[in-house]
């Protein structure tokens, strides 16, 4: 490694100006960006439910479905009626109905009567049909317009919840990711007691997530959900590298090194295991491409890069900095750091636990389920999970979903009348759905109004914009409204149109069940994949086969545990936490590689293995804990985020950094003990 730092010290100032030059570019890309809220990132590929709405959209004016409802008295009838006739007449609004047209439409279908009372209070119920022009702007102005004449409501449906998701992704990424690298920067500082060597530390990672933003704003798909996560995973992880290679300077410093000949030692020590990790870290996303989504696939694409950057960065720009010798980096305050007591878990208490691993996953893998939906994407407390709570309340069901029948050209076809309200009452029956309307719902019931004998008269609403969004010329459309969005209910639904030839549906709720059908089988190949890199890598890395075997075996326990977790907590395996079985693989197995990399070295230079685990674990040990923790606690910040599932994320981020790093430090030298 001399070579390369004599290298680095030749070449300073242009690897420099470089650096600078790349920079100032992505900088640029970030005000590129743009943020992607559709629930079309759920969709897998090959979906045959993605035919089914392109179906729906060719042959409708809107293909979703907006619900509003409003604390309604006669006081603020005339605000309603003035709020329905404003946004009827915006771009990308085709029709409202509700009180403005309450004498155009036949009411005397309840699920049609904008007029509901619950509990004593009334409400009025307002259906908005987006076209495809609807977007936030046009989001913006319906809650505007409602909050200018102060009405109190409560706003569901598929537009609703992805234009809120925009405000939500605005505050992870403004207040969420400086909040992750404070918070780096405090776990790095206390166990480093150096403000320049904690900030040389995390640099790598965080212009690696800056250059990683610059691109996605220049050349990504945009910044969705899942992807507002990829900088705080970049800033993470990847400073990790840095975390180990300026440690280890501190080191060679105290011990009175120069620079020059610390920076070499440094890389000697630590160059290739920062390869290997980088390595490891970016194979457990990329694995995730085997997970047949493309939210996940832009997850992994845009997280690898930035990790494979942060090492990158770590190796050429963290040497060039400190060549220039103006950087005083020794450690200020001698300190063993927090992870003393995990030297106390060596031998038998190490086997316990893993035992404990075992029986955990015996009664909690069972229990795993694969539940997700739009609406588990937010907490209780926002206005989503309010208003949405109160829908179901006044309302009935929850968000709509659409099934279409072939109607030939002729709506009032038998064949297709018979089909469409057999479906329809099978659904009511079966208590699948809370209501159903449609065409035939609503002549079902005129009928039995009118005079026997005489058929009701489809002219008196056929000329409606309502009508347009019932009816077209090749399909009736059928609007479902399901009792909730679990998978049962949905599975039932699918069932029921399975018995009917001429039914097809559509609907985000069929995207998010058929995802979560899939998960298991994803997930497995998933680990396989990250699994057979990493133990590659580690063959490359240490080339010994069962010091690679003992090396993965404390990952391979906090992945059990993982799942173990899940089952007992309830949380579910879906698109959110699966991530975190990738992070676990990738980063955790960073420990045990740098752990059994120097275990290795000081057998090498002729310790026995007893020795060579005490002083690999004093060498190790600081920057191993501060970067579980660092990560643990950085990844916390993802509790402030209004979005539930980033709550999940973190909760995992801790039981997998903190059980990894004990595990490596405590199991694994137990283990390495035994070698001759």
């Amino acid at each position: 490694m001399q070579k390369f730092i004599q290298f680095i010290y030749k070449a300073k100032k242009g690897i420099m100006v470089l650096f600078v030059f790349i920079t100032l570019f992505a900088i640029y890309g970030l005000t590129q960006i743009k943020i992607r809220t559709d629930f079309d990132i759920f969709k897998t590929q090959n979906s045959k439910y993605l035919e089914n709405q392109k179906i729906l959209e060719d042959n409708f004016p809107s293909s979703d479905q907006m619900i509003v409802v409003i604390d309604y008295d006669e006081s603020v009838e005339s605000k309603i009626i003035n709020f329905e006739e404003q946004t009827s007449e915006l771009s990308g609004i085709k029709y409202v109905k509700g009180l403005s047209n309450i004498e155009t439409l036949p009411v005397a279908l309840d699920a049609l009567s904008p007029i509901k009372t619950v509990d004593g209070q009334s409400y009025a119920v307002l259906s908005l049909f987006p076209d495809k022009s609807f977007n936030f702007a046009t989001f913006k102005h319906i809650e505007d317009s409602l909050q200018d004449a102060k009405l109190t409501y409560y706003i569901s449906g598929d537009q609703y919840m992805q234009n809120k998701i925009f405000d939500y992704l605005l505050i992870i990424l403004l207040t969420l990711v400086p909040f992750a690298i404070f918070i780096l920067i405090n776990i790095f500082r206390f166990q480093m007691r150096s403000i320049k060597a904690t900030m040389l530390s995390i640099l790598p990672a965080v212009i690696a997530a800056l250059w990683t933003l610059g691109s996605a704003g220049l050349f990504g798909n945009g910044v969705s959900v899942l992807t507002v996560l990829a900088p705080i995973f970049t800033i993470i992880i990847g400073s990790a590298d840095g975390l180990h290679f300026i440690s280890h300077v501190q080191e060679y410093l105290d011990e009175g090194l120069g620079m020059k000949e610390s920076l070499s030692r440094a890389m000697s020590m630590v160059g290739v295991p920062m390869i290997i990790t980088t390595v490891t870290s970016v194979a457990g996303f990329v694995s995730l491409l085997f997970l047949n989504t493309a939210a996940i696939h832009d997850l992994a694409v845009f997280t690898s890069v930035g990790i494979a950057l942060a090492g990158l960065i770590t190796w050429l720009i963290l040497p060039t900095i400190n060549s220039f010798e103006k950087i005083n980096i020794e450690k200020k305050v001698k300190s063993s750091g927090i992870a003393i007591p995990f030297n106390k878990m060596m031998g038998w208490p190490s086997y316990i636990a893993v035992m404990l691993i075992v029986v955990a996953a015996f009664f909690g893998i069972p229990k795993i389920k694969t539940e997700f939906n739009q609406l588990m994407l937010y907490k209780d407390h926002t206005e989503v999970a309010k208003s949405f709570d109160k829908i179901m309340e006044v309302n009935e069901g929850t968000i709509p979903m659409f099934a279409l029948v072939e109607n030939n050209g002729d709506p009032l076809d038998t064949d297709v009348m018979v089909e469409a309200m057999s479906f329809s009452d099978t659904l009511i029956k079966n208590g699948d759905a809370a209501k159903v309307v449609s065409l035939y719902s609503i002549l079902d019931s005129l009928q039995e109004q009118m005079p026997a004998g005489m058929p009701p008269n489809l002219n008196m609403f056929s000329e409606s914009d309502f009508y347009s969004e019932m009816v077209s010329d090749s399909y009736s459309k059928i609007i479902i409204f399901p009792k909730d969005l679990s998978n049962h209910t949905i599975e039932q639904i699918v069932s029921a149109a399975d018995d009917y030839p001429g039914i097809i549906l559509s609907g985000t709720q069929l995207t998010m069940y058929e995802l979560n059908r899939q998960m298991l089988d994803g997930q497995k190949l998933s680990l396989l994949i990250a699994f057979i890199i990493v133990f590659l890598s580690l063959i490359i890395s240490l080339r010994k086969f069962w010091l690679s075997i003992l090396s993965i075996l404390p990952i391979v326990f906090t992945t059990l545990f993982m799942f173990a977790f899940l089952g007992l907590t309830g949380i579910s395996l879906n698109l959110f936490t699966t991530t975190m079985f990738s992070v676990t693989i990738g980063v955790g197995i960073d420990y045990a590689i740098h752990f059994t990399s120097v275990f290795n070295s000081y057998k090498k230079s002729g310790l026995n293995s007893a020795d060579a685990v005490t002083q690999a674990y004093s060498f190790s040990s600081r920057p191993i804990t501060a970067n579980a923790l660092g990560f643990s606690i950085g990844l916390s910040v993802l509790m402030l985020s209004p979005l539930k599932i980033h709550l999940y994320v973190s909760l995992l981020m801790w039981v997998s950094m903190v059980l990894s790093s004990i595990l490596s430090l405590s199991f694994l030298p137990t283990l390495l003990k035994k070698i001759k």
